[in-house]
């Protein structure tokens, strides 16, 4: 064996025939680490990964079930259409990217109106020649009629015209006259035998050639309707078209008061609120709502109403919207009123899916604590603009006398308000949980590099391809061409998934336009409430004059004008009214967040406004002449 030469640099390391270089041993330990650390980091960070995946997409499709269900909800047509298990297109043609999901993933049982409805068109039952005493027993009801007949005696004295009809049990009908019903029901037509009692010949034979006729079903003239939750047959689409029948609403004129507060005069100073032993409700009310009298507001409440228990009930009054008009800062304001009693933020309970399936009871406990004189009331601008949404709310035990506030403001603004808002709100996730939304993901997606002003324009080009058709051109269509095309457009809000001309009107793009659509959404409200239980605030005079707002408010809902002009100043840097609280409430002034007025120090090119306005005119006019009676001619921003 050759002997190892002075350039073999092998050295013994470790035993073995040769040994390890210093190399191989490095390679060594690192492949024994990679395999023993690195190799099931890896394997956990690919678990981790796939199933970070697979939560993003339950996330992803609990949210796309929430946008479709927003829509259209849970009336028995959707159901019946969910029944098919058809996919469910999120956007329409019009829209990229298109996102799907298939309603197989959904696990519901329809209800008996959605499955009654899914079978199409009622066909009616077949009539056998041959009359049997069988099913055909059903149709008796209508031959109720024919017990008049009885007391004709004369009948057992028809006997002999037995033999021209064989049928027999005409001859055992004259002992019983009570059993004449039995062969009466062997013949469809068998009412018309109380017309001539005193001639018994004419109900035999003639009539027994008729059946034969009624054996094909005649096809179905019209239709089926829409069943909706509580199981009525309505009479109308789920977007009614036609005009509500209602006088034009008449604007109260409330006198002036104080003149506005200028300067910044502080009320609020050490405020003593009753103790718990002031207090004259019982000792187990008190342990029943102990956090609630925690709040020194509320035993102030409660000493004020001596005795009296608070309670909890369905809503006096609710604020629908619009949304994008100061709904917000309304309900703020109103909350610095000690008549008015709310929740912290926004039911929606009559437009999601998860909040409408736990009933009216669930929505009922819901609402605060308050006593018979305050007005217990709720805020959610989503209710405006869903059509389903009056009828359901008809269905209140108070439904007749609700009162609504519709905040309305420039419909050009909110519609640029609303799309920043959808900018803003939805990168996050409604309350920052959830991620991007699939509307925030279509306006990144498409117009992502270019400025707002820009995505809106073509956002809204976009809509009114789809509200008026890609053929048509704003500036060539009258007024009544305009309502015409939107009133098109509404009929075809509930087709069946997938259905060709299917549209979205609460989804980008049309949600910019249709939201501001008012007097559409009002006539609908109309159909089921009147015009005393509405009232339409002008959003202009609650950003310049929000002390008379709040009294119209309270002027409505019928409590005392605690807050006034007074209780407001100008702040010259906000460029917004301020509020001082009246002494009642106890609490500091303030402005509302730099979050509120998006759309207040933008701009959009004059030409733009000028088409979406003129799309707007028609139904700005309708507004005026059929429902508030006000003038928004200073509408212009």
């Amino acid at each position: 064996m050759q002997a190892a030469s002075d350039g073999d640099t092998y050295t013994r390391f470790k035993p073995g025939p040769r040994g390890y270089s210093e190399s191989q041993l490095i390679k060594r330990r690192l492949s024994r680490f990679v395999r023993t650390v690195f190799l099931p980091i890896v394997v956990l960070a690919f678990v981790y990964a796939f199933a970070h995946y697979q939560h993003q997409n339950a996330v992803r499709e609990q949210q796309l079930r929430d946008l479709y269900y927003d829509s259209y909800d849970y009336d028995a047509q959707y159901l019946a259409y969910q029944a098919e298990q058809r996919p469910m297109s999120l956007y329409g043609a019009i829209l990229q990217p298109e996102l799907s999901v298939d309603a197989a993933h959904m696990s519901f049982v329809p209800s008996a109106e959605a499955a009654a409805f899914n079978q199409g068109y009622p066909q009616p039952a077949l009539v056998e020649p041959q009359a049997q005493p069988v099913a055909p027993a059903v149709p008796v009801v209508p031959v109720a009629p024919v017990q008049p007949v009885a007391p004709v005696q004369p009948v057992a004295a028809a006997q002999p015209a037995a033999p021209a009809a064989p049928v027999q049990p005409v001859a055992a009908a004259a002992p019983a006259p009570g059993t004449a019903q039995a062969p009466v029901a062997s013949q469809p037509v068998a009412p018309v035998a109380p017309l001539s009692p005193e001639a018994p010949a004419e109900p035999v034979q003639p009539v027994a050639e008729q059946p034969p006729a009624s054996t094909e079903p005649p096809g179905p003239t019209e239709p089926p309707k829409a069943l909706f939750a509580g199981g009525e047959l309505k009479e109308h689409e789920m977007m009614i078209i036609e005009d509500a029948k209602v006088e034009v609403k008449k604007k109260t004129v409330l006198p002036p008061v104080k003149k506005k507060m200028t300067e910044t005069k502080e009320y609020v100073g050490n405020v003593t609120w009753p103790t718990m032993e002031e207090l004259e409700v019982p000792n187990e009310i008190k342990a029943q709502y102990e956090d609630w009298y925690k709040v020194g507001m509320n035993r102030q409440r409660q000493k004020a109403h001596g005795d009296e228990i608070p309670g909890v009930r369905y809503p006096d009054l609710i604020i629908t919207g619009a949304k994008k008009c100061g709904t917000t800062a309304l309900k703020i304001f109103m909350n610095y009123h000690t008549w008015f009693q709310d929740t912290p933020g926004e039911r929606h309970f009559f437009n999601r899916p998860t909040n409408w399936a736990k009933g009216y009871q669930w929505y009922h406990d819901e609402m605060p604590l308050t006593f018979k004189d305050e007005i217990c009331y709720e805020k959610t601008p989503d209710y405006f603009d869903r059509p389903f949404i009056p009828e359901r709310m008809s269905k209140l035990e108070n439904a007749k006398n609700i009162k609504f506030v519709h905040v309305l403001c420039d419909p050009v603004r909110r519609s640029f308000s609303h799309f920043l808002h959808m900018f803003t709100v939805q990168k996050v996730g409604q309350w920052g949980v959830g991620g991007p939304q699939p509307g925030f993901e279509f306006l990144q997606e498409n117009f992502a590099d270019i400025t707002k002003e820009e995505a809106f324009e073509k956002t809204v080009e976009l809509a009114f391809e789809n509200l008026l058709g890609k053929e048509k051109d704003i500036d060539s269509m009258s007024d009544d061409e305009i309502r015409a095309a939107v009133a098109d457009y509404f009929t075809r809000w509930d087709l069946k998934p997938g259905s060709p001309g299917r549209v979205f009107p609460l989804r980008i793009p049309d949600a910019v336009l249709t939201g501001s659509l008012y007097s559409t959404h009002i006539n609908t409200y109309l159909h089921y409430f009147t015009q005393e239980q509405m009232l339409y605030l002008d959003a202009t005079e609650l950003i310049e004059n929000p002390g008379m707002s709040l009294r119209r408010v309270a002027d409505f809902a019928g409590v005392p004008q605690l807050i006034t002009e007074e209780n407001f100043y100008f702040d010259d840097e906000k460029g917004y009214f301020c509020m001082k609280p009246p002494v009642e409430s106890a609490r500091e002034s303030f402005c509302l967040g730099s979050s509120k007025g998006r759309s207040k120090d933008k701009s959009l090119p004059v030409e733009l406004k000028r088409r979406i306005r003129k799309f707007f005119n028609p139904f700005v006019k309708d507004l005026e002449t059929k429902f508030t009676g006000d003038n928004y001619d200073h509408w212009d921003w």
